[in-house]
């Protein structure tokens, strides 16, 4: 009972009809991008918009040359927002994507070392990265970190540029950062900020939604109280409780720098038990991975509020002996 359509080439097919179905829905796109933090960004800023009509978003982690199309598809005529992650995990695939996109807006939620293995070198991260940017059409908006800002170097004049920073310089700036076990709490411009959610870490995606929010004409008050009910997935931060203490599960896919920044939440968690870092390995880093197991190692051992560490995986070695020696 179903029709088939016979097609030369499958993913070019697919690329088509998505791409018919983004330009029979008038939602205003925002895509989503950086080494990290894709996700739980792209959940803010729909978390925030869904307050000012219906948003799209992707679902799960699709956000490659097929997930992306995907998701494109979900997009429904009276949607008014679509907010889309764009993954990349070596050179020339965020180009395709973001022109596939064709955003209205574009995130970097920041530029550090993951995918190296496919990408050679952090430069290389970079280039990708600032493609999304350069994809966003004429008069629309950037969100970027202000650390990224020299990195990226001169961007194009005709789009809407907003920095942001956590207690330093920029446009949207988070003051006051205060995190204490599961519980984070922020200002921006004097008015108070409140998320559960378990890490510092999780400002910079916060900032990135107000940012969009502010852009589509909706308060600081109105974001801060829909941010106030956000909840991470699954694998992301998520707190659990368990029988005999609390499991704070960050299994997700991991680079360097999330993994550095799960060590700082377990490390400043408060409890009245043992600290206890269960580490795998960290993927896809290429010749660069020993030295990047062995910082993470080294960071433990320097974090002073971890008592365990317990490493598995092809690198559990680099990532022990940097700890011991550190």
């Amino acid at each position: 009972g179903l029709t088939c359509v016979r097609v030369d080439d499958e993913l070019q097919a697919l690329w088509s009809l998505s791409a018919r179905n983004r330009d029979r829905c008038e939602a205003a796109r925002i895509a989503v991008t950086g080494s990290f933090a894709k996700t739980t960004t792209r959940q803010m800023i729909h978390h925030v918009l869904s307050t000012s009509g219906r948003c799209f978003q992707s679902p799960g982690n699709c956000n490659n040359h097929v997930g992306l199309p995907l998701s494109l598809l979900g997009l429904e005529p009276d949607d008014r927002f679509g907010v889309f992650e764009v993954a990349a995990s070596g050179p020339g695939e965020i180009g395709p994507l973001s022109d596939l996109v064709r955003p209205d807006a574009g995130v970097l939620t920041g530029l550090g070392r993951a995918h190296l293995g496919g990408f050679g070198s952090f430069a290389s991260v970079v280039n990708e990265k600032r493609r999304l940017l350069e994809s966003v059409s004429v008069g629309g908006l950037l969100v970027i970190p202000v650390e990224c800002l020299e990195r990226l170097g001169p961007l194009d004049s005709r789009h809407e540029v907003v920095s942001v920073g956590i207690e330093t310089p920029a446009d949207i700036v988070a003051m006051n950062v205060e995190h204490n076990s599961g519980e984070l709490r922020f200002q921006i411009d004097g008015r108070a900020f409140r998320l559960e959610v378990a890490g510092r870490h999780f400002v910079s995606a916060a900032l990135a939604a107000v940012a969009v929010g502010r852009w589509q004409g909706i308060g600081d008050a109105e974001s801060g109280e829909r941010l106030s009910t956000f909840r991470t997935a699954a694998g992301r931060c998520r707190v659990e409780q368990a029988l005999h203490g609390t499991v704070i599960d960050d299994s997700y896919n991991a680079s360097p720098e999330s993994m550095l920044a799960a060590c700082r939440v377990l490390s400043e968690w408060g409890t009245t038990g043992r600290r206890v870092l269960v580490l795998g390995d960290m993927a896809e880093l290429g010749e660069h991975a020993a030295d990047c197991h062995g910082e993470v190692g080294a960071a433990v051992a320097a974090s002073g509020g971890i008592d365990r560490l317990w490493a598995a995986g092809w690198w559990a070695e680099s990532t022990v002996a940097a700890a011991i020696e550190a």
